[in-house]
């Protein structure tokens, strides 16, 4: 019975493994291809939309030399205009941008959620 066991815990982690593999091969980091008006201002509108905020300054250049975008709180400046030190730093939000087949999609890695693009030609980065 315990062989029985052992077989089904093997094929179960071969099969986990195999199903992971072939997710990472069928959704490859990509950068936009053509930098559309479009294309960027959905991109752009994603993210907004992601953060639940609409005044988030994002480049014109988005997606175009990499296929993360990191977004950080904007420090806080003291009168003297240097940075205030506080005691807890937030990590940045981290969007990243794949393709899988013909579609692109924009990754938001806090929860794994998925933003499919309409207008956005993506080529996967080499």
């Amino acid at each position: 019975m315990k062989i029985l066991y052992a077989l089904f815990f093997l094929s179960f982690c071969f099969l986990a493994i195999g199903c992971k593999s072939l997710m990472a091969e069928s959704s490859q980091k990509a950068t936009l291809k053509e930098a559309t008006s479009g294309a960027i201002e959905e991109a752009q509108s994603v993210i907004r939309k992601a953060l639940n905020q609409e005044d988030v300054p994002l480049s014109q250049r988005l997606f175009q030399d990499n296929y993360r975008v990191l977004i950080e709180r904007k420090k806080a400046i003291g009168p003297d205009g240097r940075p205030i030190q506080t005691r807890v730093d937030e990590p940045p939000i981290i969007f990243e941008l794949y393709k899988q087949g013909e579609s692109c999609f924009i990754l938001d890695t806090r929860n794994q959620k998925q933003y499919k693009l309409t207008q956005a030609n993506c080529k996967v980065m080499e």
